[in-house]
């Protein structure tokens, strides 16, 4: 992702330009232009492609060109996020060029506006084996993962003076509390994978977070200290033989940016500050909470198999516009004749147990109420089971789901 702020406003058939060091190979595939920090229902700070602009890349060269209509503002921040292939062999860091550019065609000019010089990043040696399990299956924001498993293999010897650094996703909190007499900053329940002890004596790893622009920052930074000292290159630990710790986080609040939810790990020489190896990792997705849920009965009718109103209110921790409710138990609801109060709408996907309610404007940390018409009971009673779902697009893809709430048990109680 590239963030910056143009000093010269851009116009219909404009363009932007991003220029990489030889080597790269930069994509329009799921390109990203929009203002940063956009709320997510305000579609006009987002560009699409082939839409709102139109996307060319050759090599290292991409360009973007805004279509009719479409402005670049000056003086606000713009976000662009590029994927990029890297050169197959190593690369020092060489700096990268973002330009815009003025069109004139009926002079068939093109004028140069803005330009900045971009740093950049060293193509360095990968890490084979890099994988990071969530071994609780805990998806839920703000709920802490007990079991995080991460196993490593290294095409490097390990030697004393090296640091393993994992860095974790935005957002996801690996402080632990401290103790008397303990590490100055412990990692929450961290231990090595049962049977093995790989350093044995070096120091316990130490984790620290930060917050920045973008949110909370977390890494575990683990020092190799065998204590060689009379033999500094003397190997701890051999390169192509696996290691494997476990540790606990705290989830982020809600889903990460797409491109900020991934695991990174370096080897690092502490001597030099030279990075010798790293390797990406995806982390498991996270929904948001739906909180503070009330679904009442409100019309005349209150007994099973009765057709009658209902008023359902929520707090969801992130924006949504589709929310979609699914009456577990007792069975029997019917939502076939339901209707929600305007401007939401009963969407087409529904069942007759799943309702989905599409239109929304559920913003996050407000309370956002529904009235639903003509609901028709279970034809027994108890108590209800409901889960709820929360998605941003109306799509409801797999990646749209922001935030749910499952196994909800106080609803209220059905009379039979």
């Amino acid at each position: 992702p590239v963030s910056a702020v143009p000093l010269t406003p851009l116009a219909a058939f404009g363009y932007i330009e991003l220029r990489a060091p030889l080597g790269f190979v930069l994509s329009c595939r799921q390109l990203i232009l929009e203002r940063a920090g956009r709320h997510p229902a305000d579609a006009t700070s987002l560009y699409r492609d082939t839409i709102d602009i139109d996307c060319e890349a050759v090599e290292s060269v991409l360009r973007v060109t805004l279509r009719d209509a479409r402005v670049i503002s000056a003086h606000v921040v713009y976000r662009l996020v590029v994927f990029v292939l890297n050169p197959q062999s190593l690369k020092s860091a060489e700096s990268w060029g973002l330009s815009s550019w003025r069109n004139r065609p009926r002079l068939g000019m093109l004028l140069p506006l803005d330009r900045i010089e971009l740093p950049g990043f060293a193509v360095i040696n990968q890490v084979p084996v890099f994988v990071v399990e969530n071994l609780s299956g805990e998806n839920m924001g703000l709920m802490r993962v007990r079991t995080i498993r991460v196993t490593l293999k290294f095409n490097e010897d390990l030697r004393d003076g090296l640091a393993i650094v994992l860095l974790a996703p935005t957002g996801l909190d690996l402080t632990a509390t401290r103790v008397v007499g303990g590490p100055v900053d412990p990692c929450p329940h961290f231990r090595w994978l049962e049977g093995t002890l790989p350093l044995p004596r070096s120091p316990p790893p130490r984790c620290v977070c930060s917050t920045g622009v973008d949110g909370l920052r977390c890494s575990m930074h683990l020092l190799v200290d065998e204590g060689n000292t009379d033999f500094p290159e003397q190997i701890v630990w051999d390169q192509g033989l696996e290691m494997a710790f476990e540790l606990s986080a705290l989830n982020p609040p809600r889903m990460p940016d797409a491109v900020e939810n991934f695991w990174k790990v370096e080897l690092k020489d502490m001597a030099t500050g030279d990075t010798l190896a790293g390797q990406l990792a995806s982390s498991w997705p996270v929904f948001g909470q739906i909180n503070n849920i009330s679904l009442v009965i409100v019309g005349l009718e209150t007994r099973a198999s009765s057709t009658t109103d209902l008023v359902v209110s929520f707090v969801p921790a992130a924006w949504g516009s589709v929310l979609e409710i699914e009456m577990v138990a007792p069975e029997g609801f019917d939502f076939d004749a339901c209707r929600p109060d305007s401007p939401v709408e009963r969407d087409l996907r529904s069942t007759k147990s799943k309702l989905v309610l599409r239109n929304g404007y559920f913003d996050a940390h407000v309370t956002s109420s529904i009235f639903l018409a003509q609901v028709r009971m279970a034809p027994i009673g108890g108590k209800t089971r409901i889960q709820f779902r929360l998605y941003s697009s109306e799509a409801m893809g797999q990646g749209d789901e922001v935030a749910r709430r499952m196994d909800y048990l106080r609803g209220f109680r059905l009379p039979g």
